[in-house]
C-alpha cells in the first residue's frame, strides 16, 4: 500500500438520519450516493462530483470499466481532491471495494464510509469485506447526532454546478491593411476617441508584451521561442481583429528593440492561434466538459479550440511534445517537406491557455497510467472517425473544424530578422509587388501532397508584407532612435536613393537629408516614443 494514502473511516448511521447525510455531503471534499450497478456507473458518479461532466455525451462511446477509472484517478490526481465520502457503504460490492483500494492508493485521498447498518453481524461482514481489500477502518464508530454538528458544516450549502456567463466580447472597428509602421496613426486619424481607445489597449498589449519579452530573453530569437511568444500572444484573442492589432503592436515593439518581426502578408486568409482559434474562457471550459469526461479527449478538443490547426497535425503529437508545466505544446509539422523522414523537422511551438493546463495535466496523467512512452500519441483515441462524435458532444462551435483553412499556422511562417547596421543598410532595394489574394481552396488531407507539393506551398505561402520596412531599412530606423554607435561612425552617408525609399514609404521625415535622417511622426507613433525630447536623428 502506498505510504501516503489517506486513513479510512467507517461511520455507521443505522437510522439513515437526512441530517447526517446532508452533513456527510457538507465535510467532506466530494460526496457519492452509493447506488447498485456496474462499477463504470459508481466511476462516472465520481465524475459528476468533481464537476467534469454532466452525463450530456450521446454521439461518442461511453469509457469502458478500466479507463473511466483511470479518468477519476487523473482528475482527482490534477484537481487534488484529499477526502471522498461515500453514501450507503453497505451497498458496496467486492468489485467495487477493489476500485476503492486502487483509487485510495494512487491519489493518495481518505475515504469517509457512511453504512447504514442496524445489526452487528452486518458491521462486521462490512469490516471484513474492507480489511480483505487493504481498507482497514479499525473499529467503526458511530455517527455524531444532528444536534452536535459543528456549526460551519451546518450552514455550509450542498455544492451546486452552475454554468459561467456566456462570453461576450467587445468588437474591434475594421481597418484597411497597412504597414504596421503606420497602423496606429491610421487609425488615430480615422476613428473616434472611444474607438481608437479600444483598439489602442490592443495595440499597446502587444507592444509592451515584445518589449518584455525581449527584454528578458537572449538574441537571436530561436524559431520555436518567436512561435511560443506569438501564440502566447494571440491565444487568448477572441477575434481575427484583435489577433492582426495585437500583431502590429508586437511588430512595432521588435522594431523599437532593433528587430524586425515579418508576418505573413494574407493573414484574413490564414489559419492558427487568434485567427481561427478560438480562447478558452470559463463558460467554453464548462460548455465542452458538460459532454467530455475522458481527459484526453478533452484535451484533443481543447487544442482544437486554441491552436486553429489542422487536426492531422494534432492528430500525431507525442507525448514528449507536452512539456513538464503544460504551458507549450509542440506539435508535429504535417505540412514540412521532411515530414515523416528519418530526420524529422522541428514542431510547431503553441501556448496551452491557463484554463487548459489542468486538463493537459489530466491528460497526461492518463496516458502514463496506461503504460504509454515518450514517442505514444497523446491525443489516443481522439482524431479520424470519432472527431465529429466529440465535436458534436463538445457542443461548442470550433472555427478549426467548421471552417478549416489551407497550409500551414500563420506564427510558424513568421520570422524574426536581427541585421546589423551597415553601408550595405542604406541601398534600396526594389518593392515588391502585393501578391493577389490567393482563391479559396479546399483544405486537402496534409498526408495526400507529395514533398513537391509541400514545399511548392511553404514557398507561396511564406510572402512577408511588402509594405513593411526591409531588414536592413529596420536595422537602420533602429540605429537612428536609439542613437547606435555604427551609424555616428559610418563613413558613407545615406544615398538619395535610399532616402526616396524610406520617404516614399513614410519612415523618414520629408525633411530628412542624408546626413540628417529624421524619423516620420507616423513611425514615432507607432513605436509609442515620447512626443518630447527625442532625439530627432544623428548625422549619418
Amino acid at each position: 500500500m502506498d505510504t501516503r494514502a489517506g486513513p479510512v473511516t467507517l461511520i455507521c448511521d443505522p437510522d439513515d438520519d437526512a441530517t447526517r447525510t446532508r452533513s456527510a455531503l457538507a465535510a467532506g471534499c466530494i460526496a457519492v450516493d452509493t447506488v447498485p450497478g456496474s462499477c463504470a456507473r459508481m466511476a462516472r458518479d465520481i465524475l459528476r462530483a468533481l464537476d467534469m461532466t454532466g452525463h450530456r455525451a450521446a454521439v461518442a462511446p461511453s469509457l469502458p470499466t478500466e479507463s473511466v477509472w483511470r479518468a477519476v484517478t487523473c482528475w482527482m490526481n490534477v484537481l487534488e481532491i484529499r477526502q471522498l465520502a461515500l453514501l450507503r457503504a453497505h451497498l458496496l460490492t467486492p468489485s467495487r471495494m477493489r476500485r476503492l483500494a486502487i483509487l485510495r492508493e494512487r491519489t493518495g485521498i481518505s475515504l469517509v464510509l457512511y453504512a447504514h447498518v442496524a445489526t452487528d453481524p452486518a458491521a462486521r461482514r462490512l469490516h471484513a469485506l474492507m480489511k480483505s481489500h487493504g481498507l482497514d477502518a479499525g473499529p467503526s464508530s458511530t455517527a455524531p447526532p444532528p444536534d452536535r454538528l459543528a456549526p460551519q458544516q451546518a450552514a455550509m450549502p450542498a455544492r451546486r454546478c452552475t454554468s459561467p456567463p456566456a462570453d461576450r466580447f467587445p468588437e474591434l472597428p475594421a481597418l484597411s491593411a497597412c504597414s504596421f509602421t503606420r497602423f496606429r496613426a491610421e487609425a488615430r486619424r480615422r476613428l473616434d476617441a472611444d474607438d481608437f481607445a479600444r483598439l489602442d489597449a490592443q495595440y499597446l498589449a502587444g507592444l509592451y508584451a515584445a518589449r518584455t519579452h525581449l527584454a528578458r530573453g537572449p538574441q537571436p530569437m530561436a524559431q520555436q521561442d518567436l512561435e511560443f511568444f506569438l501564440a502566447r500572444l494571440t491565444t487568448t484573442s477572441p477575434s481575427r481583429p484583435h489577433t492582426l492589432v495585437r500583431l502590429r503592436g508586437a511588430q512595432a515593439g521588435f522594431l523599437s528593440c532593433g528587430l524586425l518581426l515579418q508576418a505573413p502578408a494574407a493573414l484574413h486568409h490564414a489559419s492558427g492561434p487568434g485567427l481561427t482559434g478560438r480562447p478558452v474562457t470559463g463558460y467554453a471550459l464548462y460548455q465542452v466538459s458538460r459532454g467530455i469526461a475522458h481527459p484526453v479527449q478533452l484535451a484533443a478538443i481543447l487544442a482544437l479550440l486554441f491552436t486553429g490547426t489542422h487536426p492531422e497535425a494534432l492528430s500525431a503529437t507525442p507525448l514528449l511534445g507536452l512539456d513538464a508545466r503544460c504551458t507549450r505544446l509542440a506539435v508535429p509539422d504535417v505540412w514540412h517537406p521532411e515530414h515523416g523522414s528519418p530526420s524529422e523537422p522541428p514542431g510547431v511551438c503553441y501556448a496551452i491557455p491557463p484554463r487548459a493546463r489542468p486538463v493537459f495535466a489530466a491528460a497526461r496523467s492518463f496516458r502514463r497510467l496506461g503504460g504509454a512512452a515518450d514517442h505514444f500519441p497523446l491525443f489516443e483515441l481522439s482524431f479520424g472517425h470519432r472527431l465529429d462524435a466529440l465535436a458534436k458532444d463538445a457542443a461548442y462551435p470550433i472555427p478549426a473544424l467548421t471552417h478549416p483553412h489551407y497550409g500551414p499556422d500563420w506564427h510558424h511562417r513568421a520570422r524574426c530578422h536581427q541585421p546589423a547596421a551597415s553601408p550595405a543598410a542604406q541601398s534600396c532595394p526594389p518593392r515588391r509587388r502585393t501578391p493577389p489574394p490567393r482563391p479559396a481552396e479546399p483544405p486537402p488531407d496534409p498526408q495526400a501532397l507529395n514533398p513537391g507539393e509541400r514545399a511548392a506551398l511553404l514557398a507561396r505561402t511564406d510572402i512577408a508584407d511588402p509594405d513593411d520596412p526591409t531588414p536592413e531599412q529596420a536595422a537602420f530606423l533602429a540605429a537612428i532612435w536609439a542613437g547606435h554607435p555604427d551609424v555616428e561612425r559610418s563613413c558613407a552617408p545615406l544615398s538619395p536613393q535610399a532616402l526616396a525609399g524610406l520617404t516614399e514609404r513614410r519612415l523618414l521625415h520629408a525633411r530628412s537629408t542624408p546626413r540628417t535622417p529624421v524619423l516620420h511622426p507616423d513611425l514615432r507613433f507607432a513605436l509609442a516614443l515620447p512626443e518630447s525630447g527625442v532625439r530627432a536623428g544623428r548625422p549619418a
